[in-house]
């Protein structure tokens, strides 16, 4: 995943959604192995995420139940 700083609104929500959509065809852009390693050691360190999503604790109740995505 690229590192995005300072976008707005409107870049982040279609950020999140074509994540979403990509999530949802099962297909994982996530490094593995050696590279995992790395990118964790890497998000350790500094992490700037674009949003926050909101979501309810209670497992009964979909995170899309709540912001719609």
């Amino acid at each position: 995943m690229a590192v995005i700083d300072n976008i707005g609104a409107d870049d982040a929500l279609s950020r999140l959604l074509s994540e979403n959509r990509r999530f949802v065809a099962a297909r994982s852009n996530e490094p593995t192995g050696p590279a995992l390693i790395e990118r964790r050691r890497s998000l350790a360190k500094e992490q700037k995420p674009c949003a926050v999503v909101v979501s309810c604790s209670a497992s009964r109740v979909l995170r899309f139940t709540v912001n719609g995505f």
